[in-house]
Parts: structure tokens; C-alpha cells; sequence
């Protein structure tokens, strides 16, 4: 719905709270955070994903960061 930066807090409440430990949380906000232009940040969220093996996590770290 482009409500990016309302939806941070509740990925961060499931990544803190409930630690899913799937890495779609982190995936998901990651793509969030590109569409608001913070890469750096998108990236963390990426590597973290990418600590639980989330499956397309591989193709956002090759197009936004550089991994």
C-alpha cells in the first residue's frame, strides 16, 4: 500500500519480539527500506535475512548492495 516507513515498527516488533527466525521479516523490511531510499539499512535487513537462508534474498543483496 506505500505505507513504508509506518510499516518499520511492526517488522521490528516481529524481528524483536517474536523472532520468527525465518528471515522473511528481515527480507521484507529490507525491500521496504529500498523503497524509501535507505540502502545502507536495507542491506543490514538483507544480511540478516540472509543469516536464516531466506530464499530471494540472494537476488536483492546482488541488485541493491554490494555483496
Amino acid at each position: 500500500m506505500g505505507q513504508y516507513e509506518q510499516s518499520l515498527p511492526y517488522f521490528n516488533t516481529v524481528i524483536e519480539k517474536l523472532n520468527p527466525k525465518s528471515g522473511k521479516s528481515e527480507y521484507i523490511m529490507g525491500l521496504a527500506l529500498v523503497n524509501l531510499g535507505r540502502m545502507e539499512e536495507a542491506c543490514e535487513a538483507f544480511i540478516a535475512a540472509k543469516v536464516y537462508n531466506y530464499p530471494d534474498v540472494a537476488q536483492a543483496l546482488a541488485v541493491h548492495c554490494k555483496e
